[in-house]
């Protein structure tokens, strides 16, 4: 038992450093973009512990790829689109321009049948913000550590 507990303080405080490694990373202008995602992390087989990860709202990566774009004079440009899929279902694509890194897209699943929240009233928007915040994290904007999937894709339980 003191050896679970032991690894469960661990991922806790292997969390906490990961938070202040992305506020310490992040300049000051962007930081209130910075919110924690709530998970369990599987410690051992049967042994979760309760972490916070932060994530760059996608918010905030607007904000930082404008405002980089601005301070250089070039140009940026965001697009989406919504195409049907076969099951009935739509597919938001969103495809970033950038003169400097290129181009990048990134695509989320308009969600159908959502039981409350934004996903329930404004499921387009949350599939366009979600769409976006990829595209934006494949040209490196917003990212901690390895973590690209927007807010709607982050795991709440790890399985």
């Amino acid at each position: 038992m003191a050896e679970k507990h032991a690894m469960i303080r661990e991922a806790e405080e292997a969390a906490v450093a990961a938070c202040q490694a992305a506020y310490d990373s992040t300049p000051s202008q962007y930081r209130h973009h910075i919110i924690l995602i709530e998970q369990n992390k599987r410690v051992a087989r049967d042994t979760f512990a309760a972490i916070r990860l932060p994530y760059m709202a996608v918010a905030g990566r607007v904000h930082m790829a404008r405002d980089e774009h601005r301070d250089l004079n070039i140009s940026l440009s965001i697009g989406t689109t919504f195409l049907p899929l076969s099951d009935g279902t739509m597919v938001c694509q969103a495809t970033i321009v950038s003169e400097k890194y290129g181009s990048a897209s990134g695509h989320a699943i308009v969600p159908k049948g959502a039981a409350g929240g934004a996903e329930k009233s404004n499921p387009i928007e949350v599939a366009e913000s979600s769409a976006v915040g990829r595209a934006l994290g494949f040209l490196g904007y917003g990212l901690f550590g390895s973590a690209l999937a927007s807010a709607d894709d982050m795991p709440h339980e790890a399985a």
